[in-house]
């Protein structure tokens, strides 16, 4: 379904430099206008779902060759992505702090700029490379 991998690739690109936007923003303009439009928890919301929602259907119905193995780093970009915005979300939510919280803290929120990055790569690795395993 062609719509889907592209749309996959479209979600996953944008959302990793919303990920991105905070670090890159004191360097670049465009990225300041990104991070301050992001900073917006309904947009970052409706980012996070309807990557999440992306990611789970590419599970089900991969774009072309094996299912889950074909599409499986995509997916897992996406998974991560969403995790990483909805667990800000979260986090800017809560008061509670407890140990697991504090992992999740350290997995996805400190190594968000890494997971941007490798989203957004692994997202133009899929349009090069559309028939490949794992991409």
């Amino acid at each position: 379904m062609e719509q889907l991998f592209f749309l996959s690739i479209v979600m996953n690109t944008f959302a990793g430099l919303v990920v991105v936007a905070s670090h890159f923003g004191a360097k670049y303009p465009v990225f300041k206008q990104l991070d301050t439009m992001s900073q917006n928890i309904g947009i970052r919301m409706i980012i996070a779902v309807v990557v999440l929602v992306i990611a789970v259907i590419k599970l089900i119905i991969p774009f072309n060759g094996f299912p889950v193995i074909g599409d499986l780093l995509p997916t897992l970009a996406g998974i991560s992505l969403a995790a990483i915005l909805l667990f800000d979300y979260y986090k800017s939510r809560s008061d509670e702090h407890t140990q697991s919280f504090q992992m999740i803290d350290d997995v996805l929120l400190k190594n968000k700029f890494i997971i941007g990055i490798g989203a957004i790569i692994t997202s133009l690795l899929h349009f090069l490379f559309p028939g490949a395993i794992i991409f």
